[in-house]
């Protein structure tokens, strides 16, 4: 790499010369190939990011998975039970309650088994710690002033793009849940609604 330096000297007046420009000319020499080895080994740590971060996406959405399958079982069992129920009954608020606690109860093991990979992994250095970091990457927070380590930084990027796959996937869960529930809220209603509009006629 070339550095060059230019020095404007005091005028010449006798000389007839207005200015006089020296050239400096630096030349350092630039060790490419400790570049080359240093980019080398960046894509070669990232590499290993994707490796570990990888299996532990998929496993972390077949546990989401199977976690909504059973909480779509038990509210199964509980769908005829609050088909006649009033529009405000406590069996109806209970049943979606009960289901969004389940899910933020499911994202929070999701994240403790991100920071148990990250404490294995050497990347931060107590469990509280860990755990603080994994549950702000997965959730996308960004206020936690914790970092991995240069080595794994990585592997929080990648846990933060598992976060948005399993929010998307409780998201539309709830979503179907709701959207089975209040139509059962609404022909309770227009049923209750008829009875009483026919108990009137009579």
């Amino acid at each position: 790499m070339s550095f060059i330096t230019f020095e404007r000297l005091t005028p010449d007046k006798s000389a007839n010369r207005p200015f006089e420009v020296k050239l400096y000319m630096t030349v350092r020499a630039y060790d490419f190939s400790y570049t080359a080895n240093m980019r080398v080994g960046s894509i070669a740590n990232f590499g290993v990011d994707w490796a570990w971060s990888l299996p532990l996406i998929v496993v972390t959405v077949l546990i989401h998975v199977l976690g909504l399958s059973l909480i779509r079982r038990a509210v199964d069992r509980l769908i005829p039970h609050i088909q006649t129920q009033h529009i405000f009954s406590a069996p109806r608020r209970w049943c979606i309650g009960g289901a969004a606690l389940c899910i933020t109860v499911l994202h929070s093991a999701e994240a403790a088994l991100w920071g148990t990979m990250f404490l294995f992994l050497g990347a931060l250095p107590n469990v509280r710690t860990a755990i603080l970091y994994s549950l702000n990457a997965i959730t996308a927070f960004g206020h936690v002033n914790f970092y991995l380590s240069d080595r794994w930084q990585l592997m929080g990027a990648l846990e933060a793009l598992n976060g948005w796959i399993l929010f998307g996937l409780s998201t539309a869960f709830l979503f179907g849940l709701i959207q089975r529930v209040w139509p059962h809220v609404t022909d309770a209603a227009l049923s209750y609604a008829t009875r009483e509009s026919a108990k009137a006629a009579d």
